[in-house]
């Protein structure tokens, strides 16, 4: 059973709840981040929550799946409770984000960058790993785009709970 079995409007539902479709002031986005979004009330920008669902899926998908055959994923900067969250041997590298720290990776198989810079999006391109990005401005450089509201508490937690979900599934199906 694969990140997909997730009920679409169970998904959407705690996207709601959590506020994680609040995007950044207007004046603060990038036009690359336009085809993301549904509308603006006042400067506020809302993502739009069908399109991000499934770059969602596909990006949960992806690390399943690379998670199941034994594979590395690299997580710069993510919440703090990220490490804590994840079985131990799971195929997580969490490190904070300093210049060169990509470079010194040991190959992994997907980056994960939390509101990368533009240097943080160049190196980690230089690795030639897929790059899944969890951004609120820009989306130049990020090849897995998901749009979430991380500065809220909520959305964070439900972040954590599916990364973790994701983990384990990957972990179980590698084991078969």
């Amino acid at each position: 059973m694969g990140i997909a079995s997730i009920k679409h409007q169970n998904l959407k539902r705690n996207l709601i709840e959590s506020r994680a479709y609040l995007g950044p002031y207007k004046d603060f986005a990038h036009k690359s981040l336009h085809p993301m979004l549904l509308g603006q009330r006042n400067k506020m920008l809302f993502y739009h929550l069908d399109t991000n669902l499934q770059a969602l899926q596909r990006a949960l998908g992806l690390m399943e799946n690379i998670i199941s055959r034994g594979g590395k994923i690299l997580f710069l900067e993510g919440p703090p409770a990220l490490p804590k969250i994840l079985p131990p041997q799971s195929g997580g590298i969490f490190r904070p984000w300093t210049y060169g720290v990509i470079e010194k990776a040991d190959e992994p198989a997907l980056i994960v960058l939390h509101n990368p810079s533009p240097t943080a999006i160049q190196e980690a391109k230089k690795q030639q790993s897929p790059i899944l990005g969890f951004v609120t401005e820009d989306l130049r450089g990020i090849d897995y785009p998901i749009l979430l509201n991380l500065a809220s508490p909520f959305a964070q937690n439900f972040y954590l709970s599916l990364v973790r979900e994701v983990f384990l599934r990957g972990l179980r199906k590698g084991r078969k």
